[in-house]
């Protein structure tokens, strides 16, 4: 639905973001049954897959993403 009112470059950072706080709220209330030890292997990779992502997002015409964006989406 972001990429209705966004191009995806700008779309998918808010979701981005969304899903960071979102999750982020879930993991602090839940801190205690976390395996932090997971988490720190996991993060180790966030770096890197960043930077390809962003390379990904912004080599790809706009059109087309939002094309494989409605592909995937849930109907209305």
């Amino acid at each position: 639905m972001i990429v209705q009112f966004f191009t995806p470059v700008v779309a998918i950072p808010i979701h981005g973001g969304i899903q960071l706080v979102s999750n982020g709220s879930r993991a602090t209330l839940l801190r205690q049954q976390v395996n932090w030890s997971a988490v720190g292997w996991a993060s180790l990779l966030l770096l890197p897959a960043a930077m390809v992502g962003v390379e990904l997002a912004t080599s790809i015409p706009a059109s087309a993403v939002r094309l494989i964006m409605a592909a995937f989406g849930a109907p209305p």
